[in-house]
């Protein structure tokens, strides 16, 4: 009777530790999904920031004429309407455009760091119950 007591305990132990160690190899392979998310996120940033130095390489000789450098450019002015400059104007559009490209990639971030650590703190509330 004593030693059938102690068989069924063992055996629970035994499937206990099995439990636990399944627990560990998932929370394992959940981390390194995270890790090559954010790898992954790292490498479209990278990406994403030598096609921003490319453009602006691209631009570069435009900015660095004198006639985009002067001062009037600078100020709001009705000279943006002359015929002179008309031929600049697609350069205003642009500048807008990336902004707003750098806004929506900030806003982006926050996000999915957001969802990261909602993420975080549910895997952590579920480990505690």
């Amino acid at each position: 009777m004593k030693g059938e007591k102690k068989e069924d305990e063992g055996e629970g132990e035994r499937r206990e530790e099995k439990r636990r160690e399944e627990k560990r190899r998932e929370e394992k392979r959940r981390e390194e999904r995270r890790e090559e998310k954010r790898r992954e996120e790292k490498r479209r940033e990278e990406k994403r920031e030598k096609e921003k130095r490319r453009e602006e390489e691209k631009r570069r000789p435009l900015l660095s004429s004198p006639l985009l450098s002067s001062p009037l450019l600078s100020s709001p002015s009705p000279l943006l309407s002359s015929p002179l400059l008309s031929s600049l104007s697609p350069l205003l559009p642009l500048e807008k455009r990336r902004e707003r490209e750098k806004r929506r990639e900030e806003k982006r971030r926050e996000e999915i760091t957001s969802a990261v650590s909602k993420n975080t703190n549910n895997q952590i509330q579920v480990g505690k119950l």
